[in-house]
């Protein structure tokens, strides 16, 4: 029975493999432009060379990249698929080999003065021309060398370059991005660390069609006269500070790499009113702090130095995170949250490394020098490595081989048991042999399913004895037909969440979690990379609330950021308490147990919670998921009844805030237009919120408690049959509140 269990398990702690798709920490750039390979990062002006390339920007078919101290715009007619591949079209240069300020004499209409952000709406080009102190518009992404702006804004016509802070003129304008949905464009106008610069966003609710338009809102200022000349004002929601930095819109919110305070400000809407204040803040824990790295030397997952630029490709937020960290930060969606952890990084092998190129002496393929704008097109992310004098192309694909596990082991006869797993490669190759370890042992070879190792996706299964104990431990590794590239998967078992228990009602905002692994210390310690603490709210995505908790305390027990650690000096223990300002680990059975709390994120309401084991190559192995119920008194003072008595066509659910967990959640109805009825306070005020699984578009149903008593009837229609919905019921009076464990509800077919 108890090896039943354990295998049982493996259903359960699937592996999640590298996907096909997907951008990975510390993943290599597959192009370079601007050098010729990875390793130069030589100064040119030439057809292919850059003098600090900035701003990227492109059309769905052409690339426009800025080339800021050569004074001019370069367009490649495709995106470059070899490395410095020649630029066909020279902006600002009567040729491909010029570079000049203003083509060596005064500005006019066809010359630039170092030029940084670049956006186009497909069919015009927007050029942020920084010393003229302007922003020229051409109505059509030129096709020939030398061509001539159409409009300029930030000046009265094409040969003045005074800068004032005013609504028709700019001191340092940098960033632009223009949004199709509402015909806006954003343009930051930069404080300068010399002290100089207005340190704004003007908001154009159209694009001008006339020289030197008065832009119709500000941003980081009260009005469009005042500016933070001499100074930034101290941080707040509304005082910013965006040298170098750039504003987005994006899904109706506009973002901003607020540079200098080391933050990315989120308005949920895009502001109409001067001078509003952001909603949210990544990069720092609140509004009025602003040092870098939340005053850390090293990075974390949550912190940021000098961020630039932001992305969104409909699921990923992406931040260029420049200066000495030196990296593009990956979220999982766009924060909800202030001081949100980052989920990947790119150009540095952790969220807590740091250095250019990661202090290498020269270029590498997956290292970045301070990187400033990115673009994104067709499943590829092109940032602008600034001091490298080169632009980078990452693919949105998994170099190399990837592997997986799936569905669980069957018994083959005795002790033996078969594993099935998959197998994936880079277009360029096919996997050549996958091969296993179980318990440290020798390497034997898996079995592909179609009889050979020769495709791009093989699907392959290997039989293996676990042993005689529970503990336990398989190595994976897949090899190309290059096979000096390979891919590494471990797994390992137990994986247990110990507490909060299956539908657990927790009293505290910051709920500890405890899980256990297995006492092979040595191979998790030299196998794994870390774990982390993730939830998610209802169907809401996943949230990691801890990014970097390590995995064997006697390891990490002196680390710097354990503040904890002058406790453990010159003491040998695998046991002990590794504290950060984030979070507190207490490591028991000899680091078997972990129990983990975070300091940032204070939870009400139900939640689903689970532990990552994330390895070297960036396999991710989870473990079950857990419902909990968090009614917090710091964040409401008291609870109160809520008994889900009866739902028609189903009975009584016995579903009751009181009871830590239930033996049914899952319902089936007859009931079209079911009711809910049930006990609470009377005056609370009774939310029912049900969601479709499959289209994920949520319907609030409320209603007064009445004699402690409360009906909720869902409308004819809103329910159909065959589809499930998750349900979520909550009571609210004052500051008093509380839920029943989430439950599905299905109509009949």
């Amino acid at each position: 029975m108890k090896k039943f269990a354990f295998f049982l398990l493996l259903t359960l702690c699937l592996i999640i493999p590298n996907p096909v798709f997907a951008y990975t920490t510390n993943m290599d750039a597959s192009v370079v432009i601007g050098q010729t390979d990875f390793t130069s990062f030589l100064t040119n002006t030439t057809t292919s060379g850059f003098n600090l390339p900035t701003g990227v920007a492109s059309d769905g078919t052409r690339l426009i990249i800025s080339d800021e101290s050569n004074n001019r715009v370069l367009i490649w007619n495709s995106i470059p698929t070899t490395n410095g591949a020649p630029a066909d079209v020279v902006i600002g240069q009567t040729n491909l080999t010029s570079g000049s300020v203003n083509q060596g004499g005064s500005a006019n209409a066809n010359t630039l003065s170092s030029p940084l952000g670049v956006e186009t709406d497909g069919t015009r080009l927007f050029i942020a021309d920084k010393l003229n102190a302007r922003v020229l518009i051409y109505n059509h992404i030129p096709t020939s060398n030398n061509a001539s702006a159409d409009i300029v804004i930030g000046q009265p016509d094409f040969i003045t370059t005074s800068a004032a802070i005013s609504a028709t003129k700019f001191t340092f304008p940098s960033g632009i991005d223009f949004d199709p949905e509402t015909g806006k464009l954003a343009i930051t106008d930069q404080f300068t660390n010399s002290g100089t610069g207005a340190g704004r966003v003007l908001i154009y609710n159209s694009v001008p069609m006339v020289n030197g338009a008065p832009a119709d809102v500000v941003i980081g200022q009260t009005n469009f006269t005042s500016g933070s000349a001499g100074a930034c004002p101290a941080a707040t929601a509304s005082n910013i500070c965006p040298s170098l930095g750039s504003a987005r819109i994006i899904q109706s919110k506009l973002l901003l790499a607020d540079f200098n305070y080391n933050r990315v400000l989120i308005w949920n809407s895009i502001p109409t009113t001067n001078g509003a204040s952001a909603d949210l803040v990544i990069g720092q824990a609140d509004f009025t702090h602003s040092a870098f790295n939340q005053g850390a030397t090293n990075p974390a997952a949550n912190t940021m130095r000098g961020p630039v630029d932001t992305l969104f490709d409909g699921r990923r937020l992406f931040i260029t995170d420049s200066v000495n960290n030196s990296r593009i930060l990956i979220f999982d969606g766009i924060p909800s949250t202030n001081n949100a952890s980052a989920n990947t990084v790119i150009g540095q092998p952790t969220l807590s490394a740091m250095g250019t190129n990661q202090n290498a002496s020269t270029p590498i393929i997956n290292g970045l020098g301070r990187p400033r704008y990115m673009a994104l097109v067709d499943d590829k992310l092109i940032v602008a490595d600034r001091t490298n004098n080169r632009v980078l192309i990452f693919p949105n694909l998994v170099r190399g081989p990837g592997l997986s596990l799936a569905g669980s082991p069957t018994r083959q006869y005795d002790n033996i048991f078969r594993q099935f797993g998959t197998a994936v490669s880079d277009p360029l190759y096919v996997i050549h042999s996958v091969e296993y370890s179980v318990n440290g042992g020798s390497f034997s070879s898996a079995v592909p399913t179609d009889g050979v190792f020769d495709g791009t996706r093989e699907d392959f299964h290997l039989d293996f004895d676990p042993g005689t104990t529970s503990p336990y431990t398989l190595r994976l590794r897949s090899f190309n037909n290059n096979v000096d590239v390979t891919d590494h998967l471990f797994y390992f078992s137990p994986f247990d969440l110990l507490t909060p228990v299956q539908n657990g009602v927790v009293s505290t905002a910051t709920p500890t979690f405890t899980f256990s692994v297995n006492k092979q210390r040595e191979a998790l310690r030299d196998n794994l990379v870390k774990y982390q603490l993730l939830v998610k709210k209802d169907n809401l995505s996943w949230q990691t609330i801890i990014e970097n908790l390590p995995v064997d305390f006697a390891t990490h027990k002196g680390d710097t950021d354990n503040l904890q650690a002058s406790t453990y000096t010159g003491l040998s223990t695998n046991n002990g308490t590794y504290e950060t300002r984030d979070f507190k680990a207490v490591y028991t059975n000899d680091s078997s147990t972990v129990a983990v709390t975070s300091k940032n994120t204070p939870l009400s309401g139900t939640y689903t919670w689970k532990i990552q084991a994330v390895d070297p190559a960036g396999h991710i192995q989870s473990t079950e998921e857990r419902r909990i119920h968090v009614q917090a008194p710091g964040l409401f003072s008291t609870s109160i009844p809520l008994t889900l008595s009866n739902i028609s066509g189903v009975g009584n659910p016995h579903l009751s805030s009181f009871i830590p967990f239930t033996m049914q959640n899952s319902f089936l109805t007859s009931n079209t237009h079911p009711t809910f009825t049930g006990i609470t306070y009377t005056g609370s005020t009774v939310a029912l919120e049900i969601t479709n699984t499959i289209t994920n578009i949520t319907k609030t149903y409320t209603s007064i408690a009445s004699n402690s008593r409360f009906s909720i009837t869902v409308p004819k229609g809103d329910l159909l049959r065959g589809i499930n919905y998750q349900a979520v019921l909550s009571s609210t009076l004052g500051d008093k509140y509380a839920q029943v464990p989430m439950f599905m509800i299905r109509v009949r077919q």
